[in-house]
Order: C-alpha cells, then structure tokens, then sequence
C-alpha cells in the first residue's frame, strides 16, 4: 500500500473588485446610529405609553422584574458579541 501525498495548488489571486465609494463608511455608519436610535426610541415610546395607561408600571417590584428577566438577555448578548 502507498501513500499518496496529497496534490499542491496554487494559491488562487484574488481578481480586484469594483472600486470602493469614499462616502460608502459615513453613510453605512450613519445608518447603523440611525438604526440604534430607533430602537432605543420605540423602547421609550413603549415605556412611556405602557407606564400612562397602568399605574403600577413604575412600581419597584415591576422594575425589579424587569430588570431581573432582561439581564439574562443581555449577558447572553455580550457573551455572543465575543463570539
């Protein structure tokens, strides 16, 4: 029995894309805060609304539970942005 010594190849060149736009960074940037800030509007609006129409929103045991179940979801989140 002979052993095959496994086949070498080239290393492929990589053919060059389009050219990058100068603007393209500013303005996937400006949409990713954009986006950020959208979020973080509607969590507001939620908050606000939700806290308007019952009286025991702003409670202490409420946000203690809120914060409670949340911060599992962002450990988990920061855990898998190290990933």
């Amino acid at each position: 029995m002979t052993i095959r010594e496994p086949e070498r190849s080239s290393p492929a060149i990589p053919s060059p894309g389009p050219a990058p736009r100068p603007n393209a960074p500013k303005v996937i940037g400006n949409l990713a805060r954009w986006k950020v800030l959208g979020i973080l509007g509607l969590l507001v609006a939620v908050c606000v609304l939700t806290g308007l129409l019952s009286s025991s929103f702003y409670g202490g045991y409420n946000l203690e539970n809120l914060l409670r179940r949340t911060s599992l979801y962002g450990i988990l989140s920061i855990g898998a942005a190290f990933v």
